[in-house]
């Protein structure tokens, strides 16, 4: 598949689908855009600035992601000793 990122032409073999890679190029293409990259000569330097900029998104995803999981284990382990409390309180009688 060929794929166009930066006015660079990439010429890729791979099984992932089209619409994937299409996908991921247009998100390369956005973010050179919003770093001014567009705009830059140096393709390498506009590359590594936008190669930042989407790291540091996915930096912070994981640590939201880490979040909602720790709340996630949270909330079951409360629902669990609820659940056991209940429980007792039925044994008990």
């Amino acid at each position: 598949m060929e794929l166009t990122v930066g006015k660079q032409v990439l010429r890729l073999s791979t099984t992932a689908p089209d619409e994937h890679l299409v996908e991921l190029v247009s998100m390369v293409e956005a973010k050179l855009a919003s770093t001014g990259g567009a705009q830059r000569q140096n393709l390498a330097e506009a590359a590594l600035m936008a190669a930042l900029a989407l790291a540091d998104e996915l930096v912070a995803e994981r640590g939201r992601r880490s979040q909602v999981e720790q709340r996630a284990r949270e909330t079951v382990i409360a629902a669990i000793a609820r659940v056991d409390e209940a429980i007792s309180h039925v044994d008990a009688r």
